[in-house]
């Protein structure tokens, strides 16, 4: 019994897996069923995709053998034609015409035939056809608005789409397609309108609203009278200006506005963008013509004049930038320092021991020079009459002839020298070891206190920003035009601001104080920079500040109560973003940057007026492209716009000139030395010292 139990089980057993096997291979099975049918089908859609290429071809091989057979026809009826004797009625104009425009639009309509009074009549109509069937595909650059911009997208458009025999909507639609930032704000509405009056309606806002003739005729004054000046030496420059000077009197010639720029007041102002030289010239020029008719020449004349120096200066040959880069010296990049200084300290010119690095540094031009004390070509540390003076007696003379108390070279302060310190029993001091004696007789009597070298001392105000040789891109500051005129009354005068959210406080310029005519309290200020604290004298007074975007009645104005006037002001001209530097970037060519004044910022709008700061559109682009910010007063453009000239540092509100920080260190050089003090033993020791190196290398020698 328990046998046939136990073979009954095994047979279960047996059956199960049998049946566990079958099932997994039923649905192996079935999964390369759905592989192979899905592999059909994506062999099926290849197969479709390869004959619509295929097809695609032959109807791109037909279409190139129409239009070749079209052309041969044409040329073929113009050949008989040709030989007839007789003139005949013929229909090779009415023909050949109907085939191509029908190529072009591709919408054949039966038409009249034309009949010409002579064969030869209709081959230039067939000519002109048949080139515009072989000229290449027209592209059309957009329109962002730009008023000095419409004329040129007017007549391309109309060349392109407005004058072709489509449909208003589609002459609509490609209005839209060309059109972007506030030009396509403006039209954006006829989208809604009939074909025909949409068409004809958006023409119309863009011609009131860009093509005025006197918004043209003043933004291009404004661009010629207000850009920045042009400093002596910028070729590309000077051909920029006579290059839109020309662009300019073209354009108002054909609109006839030429009496906009024509006018003594505007002429005056674009000669005074030129660098003074040119300027010079040109009074010399006017002066003649004056002269000789009795009035001064016109803007003709000046285009002339400008065109002539353009083509002088950006002259192959001779042109000042050819002529620069033969006299271009070397010079080594990224170098903090436009003065080269000089060293006159040799292997001889430190006492005892002294190593290589003792001597100045890489950026100093070592050699021999005549010894300030005998005039022997030897450094004065190696001079015999030096030698024998006291330690006092050589501050004085390195202090009479400017010297580095460290070194004893001049052109640098011992706290800006790179050579070892004294070394002398292990003194520190940025001095040399023939004068230890003197400084470390100071430092015991001020109670064993280190005490710097005299040069070594801070003074106030001695900041002093050095321009980098190596070539920078323009960065735009948030500077904006504004106008501005005394609080509640006077008149309004255009003027740039920068938008500072750095300063706690709101500035101006002195000049621009005068020329409102407004009365302030004097006042002191404690001026915080980067550099230094400062105290200044300012006028404190209140002006009203107004936007330039827009209608009088509808812009956005403010008064500062407390606005401080400063006699030196940074101007930041080349910080200014203009037309030509927003176009182009794509994400910025549709905001309105306002012209900017020729002379720089005259105003400084810090945090006590957050009114004027408030953000209130941003345009962003890609990393490292500028971003533009809308605030109550306009658009204002931030960071690097194009590559241009060798940027040079801005230091503001920097007090005092350079000549008199000098004189004042020299003073404090010698104001604690005394004149009645005895040699002390260390004198004389380093006197000993000195000596005996002198004898050991001459015997040397």
């Amino acid at each position: 019994m328990s046998v046939s139990n136990a073979s009954r089980s095994s047979k279960a057993g047996t059956s199960s897996s049998i049946s566990s096997a079958r099932l997994k291979a039923a649905a192996t099975l079935a999964g390369l069923q759905a592989e192979a049918a899905s592999r059909i089908a994506l062999k099926a859609i290849e197969e479709e995709e390869f004959r619509l290429v295929q097809r695609k071809r032959d109807c791109e091989l037909q279409l190139e053998i129409a239009k070749a057979e079209a052309e041969q026809r044409a040329l073929g009826d113009i050949e008989q034609s040709s030989h007839e004797d007789e003139p005949k009625p013929s229909l090779v104009g009415s023909t050949a015409a109907e085939k191509v425009d029908q190529w072009l639009t591709g919408n054949p309509q039966p038409s009249a035939p034309v009949q010409p009074s002579s064969p030869m009549a209709a081959i230039p109509l067939q000519r002109e056809m048949i080139d515009t069937l072989l000229l290449p595909k027209c592209e059309l650059v957009k329109f962002n608005g730009d008023p000095l911009e419409y004329w040129i997208f007017i007549s391309s458009f109309d060349a392109a789409v407005g004058n072709t025999s489509v449909g208003a909507s589609a002459k609509l639609n490609r209005l839209f397609q060309y059109c972007c930032g506030e030009a396509l704000a403006v039209i954006r509405c006829c989208a809604v309108m009939q074909p025909d009056e949409g068409y004809t309606r958006a023409r119309a806002l863009l011609r009131e609203r860009f093509g005025n003739d006197y918004r043209i005729s003043e933004t291009w004054v404004s661009k010629l009278t207000e850009g920045p000046r042009i400093l002596p030496g910028d070729c590309r420059g000077i051909q920029k200006l006579a290059d839109d000077l020309r662009s300019c009197t073209l354009t108002l010639t054909a609109m006839k506005k030429l009496g906009e720029v024509d006018t003594k007041r505007s002429l005056s102002l674009i000669v005074k963008r030129l660098p003074q030289f040119v300027q010079g010239k040109w009074r010399s020029k006017a002066v003649g013509i004056l002269d000789k008719t009795g009035h001064y020449p016109d803007v003709a004349e000046l285009v002339k004049f400008i065109s002539k120096v353009a083509r002088e200066a950006n002259d192959p040959v001779y042109g000042l930038e050819n002529r620069h880069s033969d006299e271009k010296s070397p010079k080594k990049k990224g170098s903090n320092y436009n003065i080269q200084a000089t060293s006159e300290v040799d292997h001889r010119s430190r006492v005892g021991t002294d190593s290589p690095k003792r001597q100045c540094g890489k950026n100093e031009l070592v050699k021999r020079t005549a010894c300030p004390l005998c005039s022997g070509e030897h450094a004065l540390a190696a001079c015999d009459n030096f030698g024998k003076m006291s330690p006092t007696d050589r501050v004085k003379v390195a202090s009479e002839n400017k010297l580095c108390f460290n070194c004893l070279s001049s052109r640098h302060f011992s706290r800006q020298c790179k050579a070892a310190p004294c070394g002398f029993q292990g003194c520190r001091g940025k001095h040399s070891r023939l004068l230890h004696g003197v400084f470390q007789r100071a430092n015991s009597e001020d109670g064993g206190a280190p005490k710097e070298s005299p040069d070594d001392q801070k003074v106030g105000a001695t900041s002093l920003a050095c321009g980098s040789s190596q070539e920078h891109s323009k960065i735009a500051l948030p500077v904006v035009a504004v106008m501005v005129r005394g609080a509640g009354s006077g008149e309004w005068l255009k003027t740039n601001a920068l938008l500072d959210p750095g300063s706690n406080r709101s500035f101006c310029t002195m000049e621009l104080v005068k020329m409102l005519g407004v009365k302030g309290t004097p006042q002191s200020l404690s001026l915080d920079t980067l550099n230094e604290n400062a105290q200044v004298q300012t006028v404190v007074l209140s002006l009203d500040v107004s936007g330039t975007v827009g209608k009088a009645h509808t812009r956005k104005s403010f008064c500062i109560p407390e606005i401080h006037a400063l006699k030196e002001f940074p101007t930041l001209r080349d910080s200014c973003a203009t037309f030509e530097d927003v176009k182009k970037f794509e994400h910025l060519r549709d905001i309105s940057v306002p012209c900017v004044a020729k002379d720089g910022v005259a105003i400084l709008i810090g945090q006590d007026v957050p009114q004027a700061l408030v953000p209130l559109e941003v345009r962003r682009g890609a990393e490292g492209e500028p971003y533009a910010v809308r605030t109550c007063l306009g658009w204002t453009v931030n960071g690097p716009l194009a590559s241009g000239s060798p940027a040079a540092a801005v230091s503001n509100f920097v007090q005092g000139g350079l000549e008199a920080q000098v004189e004042r260190f020299w003073k404090l050089d010698t104001a604690d030395l005394s004149d009645d003090r005895t040699m002390s033993l260390d004198d004389k020791k380093a006197v000993k010292t000195w000596n005996d190196s002198v004898l050991s290398m001459a015997t040397t020698s």
